[in-house]
């Protein structure tokens, strides 16, 4: 049977009831709140279950959840497919402990036995629960996702009202969901009664059946859209996972955005490893996205890392790997009216949370675990801290590293976010973030351990040998150390005399490579930031034979600035 869409405008109009109007989905300048659980644990999968192996465990987590999500009042609550179980669920409809008028919750439910849905749904006769005729098949269970929010009948009375939207596709390759999924065939599409912005979800591999033409039909690459994918998957960049990103992106798109929610890393799948993702992310195209340094730390240090998935023109936002609760504010997907209101600025996280053990609880930390001082770790011999004291930000350590091991593109606008290699995302979506180091693909691994042996030997061989200062920073021997550059000097200067006697410096370190890269390295600087301002500027460089030559300006002669290029006056003028 082919999938259909559903409008759920027509189902709740068919009951009698009030098409609700969900504050995310209006059109205005006013953001909204989203609160979202990103769980890990071990899985079990049987006959009429997929869910947590540790019952009390994943009740415990989700009801505090759940009551986060009311005592914060969030306009969306999120969690990914087979994570809620659905005791926690039915305890909160039982109890009207719902989400208020204009709110929803969207949540992945555990795997269940039709017999056993149809006696949750029995439990809470005074919900109106909309959902497509009960799929059958050979399989034993559904995946299930609950769309939780109230309404009004139009007698005026407010009721809760449950959508349940099932999971249509088992993931490929994988023949335990296979044979226990019996697939479902509706997906539904909310809008709000001025029929604007639209809200659709694709549970997990569901999105490999969002082919071109199911895209046209529901019209996500036409109307301003919400898409939500929730997913259980040891691999959610997997080409066949994300390609319908990769087609909907490489549009125009910029009325389109998509919230991919995963397990946390570590999560443990019956006979196999451990996962080692999360991978959840915010994808979106909004044109006045806020990269300034402030949004940037701040969003980074609650768990929200910033990258730009180039190829497609998109910012592409990971949420931090390991098991959190991530609560963050949005701009709308659209807006309608002035366009001096129409800032969509992106996301903005607000809290985050960790599970205490010890506490029963989720608490709130201060900061997220991003594993770049383990990765330091690995180079310190005790000889220096890699800046890694409270005075540096992220995008501090980001760009010292950049402009220390070669790793930028010599531009006059190198040090922006937009133009920092490590900033953008690959074609499949890999990060490559230095200070977030939770993707582990090679490719990535390789890319970060390159910086950081660059600009550790810079920092241990290099600097501390008077030998290897070329004539134009030769003031500087014995009197150097490594800062990230400023902005003050148009982020150009890494090299910076201890006692603030001496005008700062450019130093790059290219490891082992032949003398022409390392000239045509010198002189793409030189010509994109200009002579004047790259007087001071080394290249190092290492031969095969592991003796380590520079690369630099000569010293200026009579017909130049006759003030010495050591000269404090100078610092200015770099």
């Amino acid at each position: 049977m082919p999938l259909i869409f559903k409008d759920t405008r027509t189902e709740f109009t068919a009951r009698d009831l009030k098409i609700p109007t969900l504050n995310f989905l209006v059109p205005d300048d006013h953001l909204y709140e989203v609160l979202a659980i990103q769980p890990t644990g071990t899985l079990t999968a049987e006959a009429g279950f997929i869910g947590h192996a540790d019952r009390e465990s994943a009740q415990r987590r989700f009801q505090d959840f759940l009551g986060l999500a009311v005592s914060k009042n969030c306009d969306l609550a999120l969690a990914p497919e087979y994570s809620c179980p659905w005791d926690v669920l039915i305890t909160f409809l039982a109890g009207a402990n719902l989400p208020q008028a204009r709110k929803m919750w969207i949540i992945g439910c555990e795997g269940i036995a039709p017999d056993e849905l149809r006696a949750m749904i029995a439990k809470c006769p005074d919900v109106e629960w909309i959902h497509e005729p009960f799929p059958t098949g050979v399989g034993s269970l559904y995946g299930v996702l609950a769309y939780v929010t109230v309404s009004e009948t139009t007698a005026g009375q407010s009721k809760p009202v449950v959508v349940l939207q099932f999971k249509t596709h088992a993931m490929g390759g994988d023949p335990v969901e296979r044979d226990l999924l019996i697939p479902g065939h509706a997906i539904y599409i909310w809008q709000n009664p001025d029929h604007y912005i639209r809200l659709i979800s694709i549970i997990c591999a569901d999105a490999m059946a969002f082919t071109q033409t199911m895209r046209e039909e529901c019209r996500c690459d036409i109307e301003p859209t919400l898409i939500f994918h929730p997913q259980l998957t040891g691999d959610p960049h997997h080409a066949a996972m994300c390609d319908y990103r990769g087609h909907l992106f490489l549009q125009e798109a910029e009325k389109l955005e998509v919230i991919s929610l995963n397990w946390a890393r570590g999560f443990v799948i019956p006979g196999r490893p451990a996962n080692p993702y999360g991978g959840s992310a915010i994808y979106t195209k909004a044109v006045k996205f806020d990269t300034s340094d402030a949004r940037v730390n701040a969003n980074h240090r609650l768990g929200l890392y910033f990258t730009h998935w180039e190829t497609h023109r998109t910012k592409l936002c990971f949420f931090n790997f390991d098991e959190h609760l991530f609560h963050l504010r949005m701009p709308k997907v659209a807006h309608r009216g002035f366009a001096v209101h129409a800032q969509r600025t992106g996301p903005e996280m607000l809290g985050l949370w960790k599970w205490g053990n010890h506490e029963n609880a989720w608490v709130q930390l201060p900061d997220a675990v991003d594993g770049f001082p383990e990765l330091c770790a690995g180079y310190d011999d005790g000889t220096g801290n890699y800046f890694l004291d409270g005075a540096y930000s992220h995008l501090d350590r980001e760009r010292l590293l950049a402009l220390s091991a070669g790793g930028l593109k010599p531009r006059k606008d190198w040090y922006k976010v937009e133009r920092l290699p490590s900033f953008t995302s690959e074609r499949d979506e890999r990060c490559k973030r230095l200070t977030f180091t939770h993707e582990q693909v090679d490719l990535s691994k390789s890319f970060r351990e390159r910086h950081l042996g660059r600009y550790s030997k810079l920092q241990k061989a290099i600097i501390p040998n008077a030998t290897f200062f070329p004539a134009n920073i030769q003031d500087m021997r014995g009197d150097c150390e490594l800062r990230p550059p400023i902005e003050a000097e148009e982020f150009r200067c890494n090299l910076r005399s201890a006692t603030e006697a001496l005008a700062p410096a450019t130093g790059i370190f290219l490891s082992v490579c032949a003398e022409a890269d390392a000239r045509q390295m010198f002189d793409s600087v030189v010509r994109e930031w200009g002579r004047e301002k790259t007087r001071r500027l080394v290249v190092w460089f290492e031969r095969p034979n592991g003796q380590i030559a520079p690369v630099s300006a000569r010293l200026p002669t009579i017909s130049d600035d006759t003030e010495s290029p050591g000269s404090i006056s100078l610092g200015g003028e770099l």
